[in-house]
């Protein structure tokens, strides 16, 4: 049959609306399945975003070194056996089904591990279940410090324990644990975070924390940066599977300035009392720097947690090095500072005589005593400073007036922090800034801020006298003694350095020196003169500069004293290369209590120094500072 045109015209129209229609279909299913895929993946991200969680890797926190490089805190492995809950338990499982397989599992482990003693390292019941609750991917920590015999238990019997791990956890260890203990510092484990990414960690692992001394005060340095790994969790949170993971990053080693040799010499010179020493050379570093605790047990970095808490809680402070903040009155030791303010002030020349009676009256009422009851005659500055003669520097103080004195004693860093008065361009703070105490110097601001009584607040001329002989309300601290004695033999004010990656800083004093080369002399006859308050640090073939003091601290219903002894060696103006400041509690006279103990440790530094570096590196008691043997456990 033949079909006529526009018949043909008709059918061709038809063909063509029904693949239109079809088209449109086809692209309209297709949309339909985009926009399903689209939403699967949205739907599958957000599920593996809630599922995905971050924890972090402990690394290796850096040690803190010795000043020729030997590690003294060093951080190694500690082994330890750790269950992962997530291996034994069903998915249709409850937590407590789960909390009796891992109870179960663990004490199967125990009893392969400690056959007589399986009951005794039990893990509690209530541990395991507050790690469940935590809904925490991490394995639970069952048995630490794992020695060699249980280790190789451990390797026998792990094909039995798929969901049981050995791993490793961070543990500090301290060589020479009893040497310089509170500024080495001491570290804690904690989960807290310690990087700018913690934020987006959810689970911290442990990691080690500064607690105390260097620990403390370098702790950025020391502690490196966790690893971080992505963990895919089930809806439960227990760990499935590891996705990818960022490597730790280790810290950088932290030096001191202290010599291992010296700081042992410093603390058996103190040995029995309870106070603190400081060895400084003449360019600031501290060789040592040796807490006292009298006749208590001395401090180890190894002792229990609980004594350490204690010593805090006793001291009522959150972090006290004796050295650093104990400050307590100077006594005579100030006594070299009124020679040099009086000399630079034109008051008094080396040779200017002064009579001491036995005592230096403030009108018909009030008078301070001199160390000698009769007196001790017509003495020049030389004979006053062995003799330390209060009458004297009584005198002077009263010729000088307070402002200049105060001026001197802030030129050598009294109330003032460590790194304080350097000047423009100098670094702006010390990292002894945080422990150290500023100390005090007595001033009428200083009496109206701290008394309520107006009669009290009254600077009277016996003020002056009391701030002289370094008695009252004048306080200054074993490290500001060094550094005070060590300006007047040098003529300038080292900036104390406790690390060698600090720079060296020193400001000039404004002192002439043939006034420091005086109050030198002067300071010889302290050691030197058969009467010298400091004769009992006399050492044959040596030259010793030296300075007493004591002060009375205590009331006059409980009265004590706190003695001061500091020694120069060599004893001469801008010769003088080491530095030693002692301070004890509660004895009676810092020449006749400390004199020997100082003279004993100068005769050994004497010593100290002929040695080359390859002996210095040589530790105390034969240990050679480039082993890790002798290494005592931390907390």
């Amino acid at each position: 049959m033949t079909v006529s045109g526009p018949a043909r015209r008709g059918v061709g129209a038809t063909c063509l609306l029904l693949a239109l229609i079809m088209l449109a279909t086809l692209l309209a299913l297709l949309m339909v399945q985009h926009r399903q895929a689209r939403h699967q993946e949205a739907a599958r991200a957000a599920f593996e975003d809630d599922a995905v969680r971050v924890t972090s890797v402990w690394t290796y926190r850096a040690p803190v070194c010795d000043r020729y490089g030997a590690p003294l805190n060093v951080t190694t492995d500690e082994y330890a056996l750790a269950i992962q809950p997530s291996a034994l338990r069903d998915i249709r499982n409850t937590r407590r089904q789960t909390l009796d397989l891992v109870e179960a599992e663990m004490a199967r482990l125990a009893i392969d591990l400690w056959p007589r003693q399986a009951q005794i390292r039990r893990v509690p019941r209530e541990d395991i279940e507050a790690h469940l609750m935590q809904a925490s991917p991490m394995p639970l920590i069952l048995w630490r410090d794992l020695d060699s015999e249980t280790l190789q238990r451990w390797l026998l019997a792990r094909r039995r324990y798929p969901s049981v791990e050995l791993v490793r956890l961070p543990r500090r260890l301290y060589h020479l644990p009893d040497l310089a203990p509170l500024t080495r510092g001491r570290v804690y484990l904690t989960r807290r975070g310690s990087t700018p990414n913690d934020r987006d960690c959810d689970f911290p692992d442990l990691t080690m924390a500064g607690w105390l001394g260097a620990e403390r005060w370098r702790d950025q340095d020391l502690a490196g940066q966790p690893g971080l790994e992505r963990l895919f969790l089930d809806a439960v949170l227990f760990r499935q599977r590891a996705l990818r993971s960022a490597d730790p990053v280790i810290g950088r080693p932290v030096a001191l300035t202290l010599d291992m040799n010296v700081q042992r010499w410093a603390q058996e010179a103190m040995e029995g009392l309870s106070g603190a020493l400081v060895v400084m050379s003449s360019d600031g570093d501290l060789l040592a720097l040796a807490d006292a605790e009298g006749t208590a047990a001395p401090l180890s970095l190894s002792d229990p947690h609980e004594r350490w808490q204690g010593l805090l809680r006793d001291r009522r402070q959150s972090d006290l090095c004796r050295c650093l903040a104990d400050a307590t009155a100077p006594g005579s030791t100030i006594k070299p500072m009124v020679a040099l303010a009086a000399l630079q002030a034109g008051v008094i020349t080396p040779e200017t005589r002064l009579r001491c009676t036995g005592a230096f009256h403030y009108g018909a009422d009030a008078a301070i005593r001199c160390n000698s009851l009769v007196g001790h005659g017509e003495i020049d500055l030389y004979r006053a400073l062995g003799s330390s003669c209060n009458v004297y520097f009584l005198e002077l103080a009263a010729r000088l007036g307070r402002e200049p004195l105060e001026a001197m004693l802030r030129s050598v860093g009294l109330a003032q922090l460590p790194g304080e008065g350097f000047g423009p361009g100098s670094p702006t703070a010390s990292p002894l800034d945080g422990p150290a105490s500023r100390g005090v110097i007595d001033s009428p601001e200083w009496k109206r801020a701290n008394y309520r009584a107006r009669v009290d607040q009254v600077w009277r001329p016996i003020d002056t006298g009391f701030m002289a002989i370094g008695q009252a309300n004048t306080r200054m601290t074993p490290l500001q003694a060094a550094v005070m004695a060590n300006a007047v033999a040098t003529g300038r004010r080292v900036r104390p350095r406790l690390y060698l990656d600090e720079p060296h800083w020193a400001v000039p004093l404004t002192v002439s020196p043939a006034a420091r080369a005086a109050v030198m002399q002067g300071l010889r006859e302290v050691v030197h003169h058969p009467r010298g308050t400091g004769r009992y640090a006399r050492v044959e073939g040596m030259t010793l500069a030296g300075k007493t003091g004591t002060a009375q601290v205590g009331s006059p219903r409980a009265p004590r004293n706190d003695v001061w002894m500091i020694v120069m060696y060599p004893g001469y103006a801008d010769e003088v290369r080491l530095v030693i400041a002692a301070m004890a509690h509660d004895q009676s006279s810092g020449g006749r209590d400390l004199g020997e103990r100082l003279g004993h440790l100068a005769q050994r530094l004497q010593e100290w120094e002929t040695w080359n570096d390859e002996r210095r590196r040589q530790w105390p008691d034969g240990v050679n500072a480039g082993s890790v043997a002798g290494l005592a456990p931390g907390p």
